[in-house]
């Protein structure tokens, strides 16, 4: 029961580390695999303005820059024709999403291997169709092109409400048709079961829904490099010279991206961390408490054992190793449960998002810090049992001997 219980706790603290270092991991491979060698965003969820002519000048430095594309985020609740229903309450409110405006054409070049893709890093997706228009013809003649009327909502949200290709979304009193669906890891179809869903457009057909055709505003501009200008010192030098065209803006590199990201992670680390730990105190308590019931209906052997001449020395050492081993029996069939069952969740979360990202990892370093944490641990809780049994008295222990 003691080996089991401490087994039991290093399951917890690898599976709880794992997932930390899953997150840490899959945002790092997103960032490198990214072709988005430079981000520049604003204050503000609308903070870049002239978004169009922006990106056309950006294009014009063919010797740096490859492609780049404007992106515009925003709050979809209450635009949608979609109405929900809380089923304690029979309150019924609008549908929650999040609406994304993007030019086709320029978004292609970002585009994965199987169409999977991040916006910004962040919304990994996969799409099974694409627009039938390209471009923007809406923003022709200030705003009065045609409209597409085409969007892509996530598979989660085509489920919840029965929709598909070639349905009708109204979205602030404007029909739109349903040119496809894709998957998420944040929403992939029985991942998470939550009101939210998430529309892409296109740019100026979003941006005249939120009457931002003045402003021309968009939220966020990703540039590719060319070939020989991807390198580190390359990027930092062409993210320099866009700042220092506009300095207002926030021009962030692939490195800069890594180094926000495990900054933001760790306090992730520190939570799971943290939740781990708990289990472990836990399971190395059952050890000390284990130990000390022994330590008492032990009394006459040691009494015994002191009576012969073993110092005291001797019997706490020889308290402490037992408690260590069973500590370490312990910690090295949790090494294994962790490791099989936080695979077995990764496989789990793998499939329900219909993504092929691995949600946990394992390092050298992962299986090092967990066994120092539980070996050290339960060195300093099992010294108690050791000092308790040390210090009997030998003629205390000998009245228990019959």
């Amino acid at each position: 029961m003691t080996i089991a219980a401490v087994a039991i706790s290093m399951a917890l603290l690898v599976s709880m580390l794992s997932i930390a270092e899953g997150l840490l991991y899959n945002a790092q491979q997103s960032i490198k695999e990214s072709k988005r060698d430079i981000i520049i965003t604003a204050e503000g969820a609308y903070g870049i303005t002239n978004g169009h002519d922006f990106i056309d000048s950006l294009k014009e430095d063919t010797e740096n820059i490859s492609a780049a594309s404007a992106l515009l985020g925003t709050d979809f609740t209450g635009l949608l024709g979609i109405d929900i229903t809380d089923p304690s309450t029979s309150k019924t409110e609008k549908y929650a999403a999040l609406g994304i405006g993007i030019v086709p054409d320029d978004e292609m070049h970002f585009l994965g291997d199987e169409g999977e893709r991040a916006f910004q890093d962040i919304l990994e997706v996969k799409f099974d169709k694409w627009f039938n228009e390209g471009g923007d013809p809406h923003y022709e003649n200030d705003y009065t092109g045609k409209w597409t009327d085409e969007v892509l909502i996530d598979d989660n949200f085509a489920k919840t409400h029965k929709l598909s290709e070639g349905s009708s979304l109204v979205i602030n009193d404007h029909t739109f048709n349903i040119t496809g669906t894709f998957s998420t890891i944040l929403l992939g179809e029985g991942a998470i079961d939550i009101n939210f869903g998430i529309v892409i457009m296109h740019l100026s057909e979003l941006q005249s829904l939120l009457n931002l055709q003045g402003s021309d505003a968009i939220s966020s501009v990703s540039i590719s490099l060319t070939e020989g200008h991807k390198d580190v010192e390359s990027s930092r030098a062409i993210a320099k010279a866009i700042k220092n065209q506009h300095p207002f803006y926030t021009v962030m590199t692939k490195e800069d991206r890594l180094d926000s990201i495990e900054d933001q992670l760790v306090l992730a680390r520190l939570f799971y961390t943290s939740i781990g730990s708990v289990s472990m105190l836990i399971g190395l308590l059952f050890v000390a408490c284990i130990m000390i019931m022994s330590i008492t209906e032990r009394t006459n052997e040691f009494g015994m054992l002191r009576a012969i001449g073993i110092s005291k020395k001797t019997i706490f050492v020889q308290i402490l190793l037992e408690s260590m081993v069973f500590v370490i029996i312990g910690a090295v069939i949790g090494l294994i449960a962790g490791y099989f069952g936080s695979n077995a969740l990764g496989d789990y979360l793998k499939t329900a998002s219909g993504l092929n990202r691995d949600f946990t990892a394992y390092t050298p370093q992962l299986l090092i810090q967990s066994l120092l944490l539980i070996i050290s641990f339960g060195t300093v809780i099992s010294l108690y049992p050791a000092w308790k049994a040390a210090k009997k008295k030998v003629l205390d222990a000998l009245r228990f001997i019959r």
